[in-house]
């Protein structure tokens, strides 16, 4: 392209015709805001990339291909892209035309590397689930945000400690990404299914995150196709505690936070609250995965009661971190206000 611009697209697939046709027409209310397209097909033999050259716009999409490898594959799309701002379009996740101009608008405002949001989870029949937990519920419940906010580096990286077994992304199809840093910094492809995860915990506190407070995606839980390569690796990835370490190491050996910083603002403390719990949570599901019931094992009840009790102590060790992260005079803002952003 001659020259950078504003919003692109990553649309991965492999063998997507079961859902393919309802998301490609939830696109077509949107893709005239969008500037470029990249396609990337992951050998279908289901006739995926023949729609995709059918409906999409020729002039500004891209059909490329690439082995089997979800991150990989993502990363190989973002890699192509010359696009100031990128939107991972997965399959089965759909977002509307308001709803991708308020991630970029949010994005653009705060000047964020990345915004997240929670999409609105349905079943096979449509219908809503409401008891899905997501990192951001616990970010906008415990900040008390009621509109878009961005968060600081500190307060990133105490929530993806708290959360480093489950997703700060999320869901990826419901953020915006600032393009060059994924092309600075991909999807990690050595953690199985959960590169996001993994991403979202090594660049808690060295890239800018914005979060939006509504849901403007919808995502159909269903039954979907993986490497068994990923789903291999899935089990045998770095364990949370290492990787929260892993993510803290990194940050002092690139000279971004020094050691006191992390002591005095609590955030050490969450890392060594969250591994005491993690140790329980990891061998409580190692007797769960035995063939004999896990409620038979005295120690699995003893392990129950004791992960729970660690899951209170991480909470408090968090609310404490983020109390001392704030100016003075704003400590009660976690049980009565709420961050500045935007409307």
């Amino acid at each position: 392209m001659s020259q950078t611009s504003n919003l692109g697209v990553v649309l991965p697939t492999r063998n997507s015709m079961a859902l393919l046709p309802a998301h490609l027409s939830t696109m077509k209310s949107w893709l005239d805001i969008v500037d470029e397209i990249i396609a990337i097909d992951s050998f279908s033999t289901d006739g995926t990339l023949n729609l995709l050259r059918r409906e999409l716009p020729e002039k500004k999409t891209r059909f490329l291909t690439h082995p089997p490898g979800l991150y990989e594959s993502w990363n190989y799309g973002v890699r192509q892209m010359a696009t100031k701002w990128c939107y991972i379009s997965t399959i089965g996740e759909t977002i509307q035309r308001e709803g991708l101009k308020r991630l970029q608008s949010v994005a653009e405002s705060f000047k964020a590397d990345v915004v997240i949001s929670k999409p609105e989870f349905h079943d096979s029949s449509d219908r809503s689930i409401k008891d899905i937990s997501l990192p951001i519920d616990d970010i906008i419940d415990t900040l008390k945000l009621n509109s878009p906010s961005i968060l600081t580096p500190l307060q990133t990286l105490v929530f993806a400690i708290a959360h480093a077994d489950a997703c700060l992304l999320g869901s990826s199809a419901s953020n915006l990404y600032r393009t060059a840093v994924l092309q600075e910094h991909p999807f990690p492809t050595d953690h199985g299914l959960g590169g996001d995860a993994k991403w979202g915990i090594l660049h808690a506190g060295d890239v800018r995150w914005a979060v939006l407070t509504e849901c403007i995606t919808t995502y159909l839980l269903h039954p979907v196709q993986h490497d068994h390569t990923a789903i291999r690796a899935w089990d045998t990835a770095q364990p949370a505690s290492d990787l929260a370490r892993t993510a803290i190491k990194k940050l002092i050996d690139e000279e971004r936070f020094t050691e006191k910083v992390l002591m005095e603002s609590g955030t050490l403390a969450v890392l060594d609250a969250f591994v005491q719990y993690d140790q329980d949570r990891c061998r409580l599901n190692h007797l769960r995965r035995k063939r004999y019931p896990w409620f038979v094992v005295p120690m699995a009840w003893h392990l129950r009661w004791r992960r729970q009790s660690r899951r209170q102590r991480l909470e408090q060790a968090k609310r404490q971190a983020l109390e001392l992260q704030m100016p003075p005079g704003q400590y009660s803002k976690l049980t009565t206000g709420r961050d500045e952003g935007i409307g």
